[in-house]
């Protein structure tokens, strides 16, 4: 892959990118699933001017037969000598510019340049002014250098221009791989605003940027992993259950990937898709209740409270609709996309927003959606971490460190404390205490004043934070190579077990038994009471995340895209489903002895769950 293009998607993604590539280019077959003729539908960018959003009753709908995934529109043909994405993955074997040259290390702007319409030369020298000269003179693709100008340059291109140079930037890596693989790549690329994204990795873009690249890389992803030849000119289909699964209830298939956990309440389950839809099925049937558009993807949960369903879009908007029959009640504008699903409590709906050109806490009337606060603080830490409201307090941290308690009525400070380093997981309230990780360090303090009580520090780098986890009187601590459980009054560490390799899930503590998962793919199963292991699983060449038990069953998420249900008694895999992607945020749900699953073809899959009684 390009160096401009490994600037945009981190060293992480080029790696897997690359070896998926690889497996592909030596054809490499998918687990046998059941076929079908499905296409990956392209995702396309929000838009930046909203039209009027409305609500569409559906008409019942039996959700088991698949409808033929929409097709992205076709591009327009290329105004310029620059080639179109249909000529650039025309079998993938001639990736080369007019000229017989092709995009790599030693191409320069100038060379591109002289390919381009006089429209976009003039913008170019509009944007770029004085600095034209020494532009040009720059290569495409300049290592790991983060460059100003290169998004406006971007912004001046045609939209199929930008998407022919991305390509053939990616010539090497995507020469040999499935034309279905690729023909989804330009498509979503050509639906893509190369230069937001291009300009979402400038070091200063903070999060709103880092959002940006993780949906640019979450669709490039998809389109990979999505899309697998069978050998036969043909495609598996993703998320498809395995023949003879019979614990397949119904599944509804949306317009867009389903990248976030459906929400269930009252009989009703609620999901937002990347079609920008946010939908209300019957949990027993699977039937469309309504669904309602906004104009960008909705790849949050949805959050229910008092008969309304809150749900943050990508047009930058949150929208309050009535869970009756999903009529709109209000939307409030965000300033940005991203951040985390809306928190309702109290008669407020707390959300981040923009706010002075700072991402901050804001406070909406419920019933009204306007304004009642907007907290008076140093920016959050991050876009994605939601705020925890208890006991008529609002939780929040600060951007330099700080931990701030805001009074949850009017948004005043109550108290601030200074831990000297940010931390990235929520707080757990209990009993009068504020227990808080921060990379290293445990902390407790009193909910009233903020005063320290004790902390705990291990002295251990590189360390994480995972959120505080409180279960039976013991606190759950696992910045490290180690799992502590600490005495919640005192800090005094009861006992700790060094799991070999750092942990990469938070502590799950249920009935007796504490859960943790490793950076060399095991999975641990310890007892509460002493920290002695009961089992342990090698998960072979794949992470696991967001664990969840339910009726003694263990359910995982792995990096292979697979949610995983073992026997949490031993740790046996006895259930899975290919929801065809990966993400360190849940994606299912399980309620009432039904799991819930959000899945890249676009579906909301009901099973039923897996028992091992």
């Amino acid at each position: 892959m390009g160096a401009s293009a490994m600037r945009i998607l981190g060293v992480g993604l080029v790696i897997f990118l690359s070896a998926v590539f690889q497996a592909c280019s030596t054809g490499s077959q998918p687990p046998t699933t059941e076929q079908q003729p499905e296409t990956v539908a392209a995702v396309a960018g929000a838009t930046s001017v909203p039209p009027e959003p409305t609500a569409t009753p559906t008409p019942t709908q039996t959700p088991t037969p698949v409808p033929e995934t929409p097709q992205a529109p076709e591009p327009t043909p290329a105004s310029t000598a620059v080639p179109s994405p249909q000529d650039a993955m025309a079998g993938l074997t001639e990736l080369t510019w007019p000229g017989g040259f092709m995009v790599d290390e030693s191409t320069r702007w100038q060379e591109l340049f002289d390919t381009l319409t006089t429209a976009e030369q003039s913008c170019i020298r509009t944007s770029v002014g004085e600095d034209l000269e020494s532009v040009l003179e720059q290569p495409v693709m300049p290592g790991e250098t983060y460059r100003a100008w290169e998004a406006p340059v971007f912004g001046c291109l045609e939209q199929d221009t930008a998407t022919g140079i991305f390509l053939a930037s990616m010539a090497d890596d995507l020469r040999g791989l499935p034309v279905e693989n690729v023909d989804c790549l330009g498509r979503f690329v050509m639906g893509t605003d190369l230069a937001g994204v291009v300009a979402a990795s400038a070091p200063d873009a903070g999060s709103d940027g880092a959002a940006v690249l993780d949906q640019f890389t979450q669709g490039l992803m998809g389109c990979i992993v999505g899309l697998i030849p069978t050998g036969e000119g043909g495609m598996a289909g993703v998320a498809v259950p395995l023949p003879g699964d019979e614990s397949l209830l119904w599944r509804h298939l949306t317009g867009g990937p389903v990248f976030s956990a459906p929400t269930v309440v009252d009989g009703v389950i609620y999901a937002g898709s990347e079609d920008g839809r946010i939908y209300a099925l019957d949990a027993e049937t699977g039937e469309v209740q309504w669904s309602f558009e906004t104009s960008g993807a909705v790849v949050l949960s949805p959050t229910v409270d008092g008969g309304t369903v809150y749900a943050r879009s990508n047009d930058n908007h949150v929208y309050a609709l009535s869970a009756d029959d999903g009529e709109l009640m209000w939307r409030h504008e965000t300033g940005g996309w991203g951040g985390f699903s809306p928190v309702a409590s109290g008669g407020l709906v707390y959300l981040g927003a923009t706010a002075e050109g700072d991402f901050r806490i804001h406070a909406l009337d419920a019933a009204s959606g306007e304004t009642v606060w907007v907290a008076g603080m140093p920016t959050p830490v991050d876009t994605g971490f939601a705020p925890a409201v208890v006991g008529g307090k609002v939780y929040v941290p600060g951007q330099y460190g700080e931990f701030h308690a805001l009074d949850a009525l009017s948004g005043e400070m109550v108290w601030s404390f200074d831990k000297g380093i940010t931390a990235d997981s929520p707080p757990t309230v209990l009993e009068g205490v504020v227990y808080l990780t921060a990379v290293n360090r445990a902390y407790a303090l009193s909910e009233e004043t903020g005063d320290l009580l004790w902390d705990y520090d291990t002295d251990q780098f590189p360390a994480r934070d995972f959120p505080a986890v409180i279960a039976d009187g013991v606190y759950y601590f696992s910045p490290d190579n180690n799992l502590y459980a600490l005495d919640p009054a005192t800090g005094a560490v009861r006992w700790s077990y060094d799991v070999g390799d750092m942990i990469n899930t938070k502590p799950l503590a249920v009935g007796g038994v504490v859960y943790v998962g490793t950076e060399s793919n095991r999975f641990y199963a310890l007892d509460s009471g002493t920290g002695a292991v009961l089992w342990s699983r090698e998960a072979g060449d794949y992470g696991l995340e967001s664990p969840t038990v339910a009726e003694s069953v263990l359910y995982v998420e792995s990096s292979d895209g697979r949610l995983r249900a073992l026997n949490a008694v031993i740790g046996e895999e006895i259930w899975g489903f290919d929801k065809g992607y990966f993400s360190d945020a849940q994606t299912y749900t399980v309620s009432d002895g039904v799991v819930y699953v959000g899945s890249f073809d676009g579906g909301v899959y009901a099973f039923t769950a897996p028992s091992i009684r």
